[in-house]
């Protein structure tokens, strides 16, 4: 059986209830004048009629820019026309029950650019189902498209993740990868087949199969298919061929008849093609002479590396074990981590200064307020008044000292954070362009992931040069100044205190570690999967809706969204419970001193 190996990423039933399409009898646009609302001043569509019947075989065609594109908008209704009306079974698609969901069920889509998402290929082929289907079900859309056997010769079958269009997905060609898309379409068991220039970003090899799956599936299935062609080798076939110029239909029929009009359209445009591809051709050939003996070259040099590499163990074992000994053996020594700063060490003592500064303060306040309350018990006024101005002008000494170490710290450790924090940034983002593409084929290496990392190994590096430096500077402070009041005052009284200080630093610690594991947790990759999810979804905006996905896509995100607060709840109340154990046995230790 074909079972996913990563956990369920997108949702394969959108609806409890789904509203069925109506059976397609007939599908056109009646006087369709049209313009894309961020252009209203350029007419795209201009009084264009057209009629598909269940069966057919479609081809639209024309230059770039006619308009042919915006013809599946419509039928998708992505847009409304500006004027004229698309009609399905002599309804207007305005008023079809269930709205644009039930008429985009009537299409299985595949678009120019097949968009695959960061997940295993039967997921990818499953995106947006309202129902489950089983293995046959997936298996037999996979042979229609002629892609069942190369997806059991990948790694894991079904179950290879395929990585997403935006952020890598190499180890599956732009061919594999369009009818994967087609068999897509096909899952959805869809009345109509809108190919949206399904072949014109492929190479001659791949567009020559998936053009001859796509012959095969109209022959065999009988589907209504709407082809929109920019090759017009690919729409010889078909039974009726419109063709677009400038917004307007300006002919119609099959192949034989419009390359018989003199002078027509489609002749030029057949004549036109049929030249270029001629000369393509034949400086191909010169080419392909020239390149000869260096190809032969590197095709020895490839077959060298590949039997190396299928000598060599499994590359994730590789993987697995070169990160384990680089962790061990390689330690990053603290005069590397502060070279990042070496242009901004002249804030470096400033900054320290300050630190140290604001960490007296608590201590020094302290000690201000024991004079104070120990003036206000002193019989003699003249001795409780110079108590208490002698405490006034220390707390604004004090205020003064923290304004300034503050100022000196924050300021001067955020100049340092900010450099440091550009610096990383910009070293990691060049180390990610000087990747292998394979690097992006990994499930830990997605777009959205890899653009996390890049913030947050940057303000790691930041935590430790930058502020966390300062507090450690600021808490050192405060433990040297308030052990001399302390022992000033009363020696036996601060030992006895001193005597808690174990108890109370080690349920702090178990605090800090819990608050600091938060970071690699579930919790985390689950919040990172969730954002990956929604950056795929605005992406692909286009695909999602074409293949009816906006629940599914919803829904993955939803709950993704409660793993992760899930398990953030858990280790909060888990830090909760350690924070409240230190203070606890902070207040129980002042309470032994007293």
């Amino acid at each position: 059986g074909i079972e996913t190996r990563m956990p369920p990423r997108r949702g394969s039933v959108t609806n409890a209830t789904p509203q069925d399409p109506p059976k397609m009898e007939s599908l056109s646009l009646e006087n369709v004048t049209f313009a894309y609302p961020s252009r209203s001043d350029v007419t795209v569509l201009k009084e264009v009629s057209l009629t598909v019947k269940p069966g057919m075989r479609v081809a639209i065609v024309g230059e770039s820019g006619s308009g042919k594109s915006t013809v599946v908008s419509l039928l998708e209704r992505f847009y409304d026309p500006s004027s004229g009306r698309v009609l399905l079974n002599g309804e207007e698609v305005k008023d079809l029950q269930g709205g644009a969901l039930a008429l985009r069920r009537l299409f299985g889509y595949v678009g120019q650019e097949p968009v695959l998402f960061a997940a295993s290929v039967r997921d990818n082929l499953t995106y947006g189902l309202d129902y489950t289907p089983t293995d046959e079900q997936i298996k037999t859309a996979c042979k229609h498209a002629n892609v069942h056997s190369f997806i059991s010769s990948l790694p894991e079958g079904y179950n290879t993740y395929c990585g997403s269009s935006s952020g890598g997905g190499s180890q599956i060609s732009g061919g594999q990868k369009q009818r994967v898309a087609i068999a897509r379409a096909l899952l959805r068991n869809p009345q109509i087949l809108l190919l949206d220039e399904a072949t014109s970003a492929l190479d001659n090899e791949s567009e020559k199969m998936v053009q001859e799956t796509l012959n095969e599936l109209q022959k065999t299935t009988h589907l209504t298919t709407i082809s929109i062609a920019h090759r017009l080798s690919t729409v010889r076939s078909s039974d009726v061929i419109f063709v677009m110029h400038e917004g307007r239909l300006v002919e119609q029929g099959t192949h034989d008849e419009l390359i018989g009009i003199s002078g027509g359209f489609y002749a030029s445009l057949v004549s036109a093609q049929e030249a270029a591809a001629g000369a393509s051709q034949t400086t191909r050939k010169a080419s392909l002479v020239e390149k000869a003996p260096s190809s032969l070259a590197q095709s020895e040099v490839d077959l060298d590396i590949a039997v190396a590499v299928e000598a060599d163990e499994p590359e994730e074992v590789r993987e697995k074990k070169r990160i384990t000994a680089v962790a061990k053996a390689y330690k990053v020594p603290w005069r590397r981590l502060f070279a990042f700063n070496k242009p901004e060490c002249g804030f470096f003592i400033p900054a320290l200064f300050g630190s140290a500064m604001f960490g007296t303060v608590m201590p020094m306040e302290g000690f201000l307020l024991a004079r104070a309350m120990r003036a206000f018990y002193d019989d003699d006024p003249a001795e409780l008044m110079n108590g208490v101005e002698w405490a006034a002008i220390g707390y604004t000494l004090v205020a003064f000292g923290a304004l300034i170490g503050a100022t000196l710290q924050f300021s001067c450790f955020a100049v340092i954070g900010e450099n440091l924090t550009m610096r990383i940034r910009q070293l990691i983002f060049a180390k990610f362009l000087q990747q292998d593409i394979g690097y992006f084929d990994d499930p830990e290496h997605s777009t959205g992931k890899l653009s996390s990392s890049l913030s947050s190994y940057a303000l790691k590096m930041n935590t430790i040069t930058g502020m966390q430096l300062g507090v450690f500077c600021q808490f050192a402070a405060s433990i040297v100044s308030g052990l001399i009041i302390a022992f000033s005052a009363d020696v036996k009284l601060t030992l006895v205190m001193m005597a808690c200080l174990p108890a109370m630093a080690g349920a702090g610690a178990i605090q800090m570690a819990v608050m600091m594991g938060m970071d690699g947790t579930s919790a985390k990759k689950e919040a990172r999967q969730a954002a990956q999810v929604a950056s795929e979804a605005v992406q692909n905006m286009r695909t999602v809706r074409a293949l009816v996905a906006e629940r599914a896509t919803r829904d993955t995100y939803q709950n993704l969204l409660d793993k992760s607060a899930e398990g953030q709840g858990k280790l909060s109340s888990m830090s909760g419970f350690w924070f409240g154990l230190s203070n606890g046995l902070m207040f129980g230790g002042m309470a032994l001193g007293f």
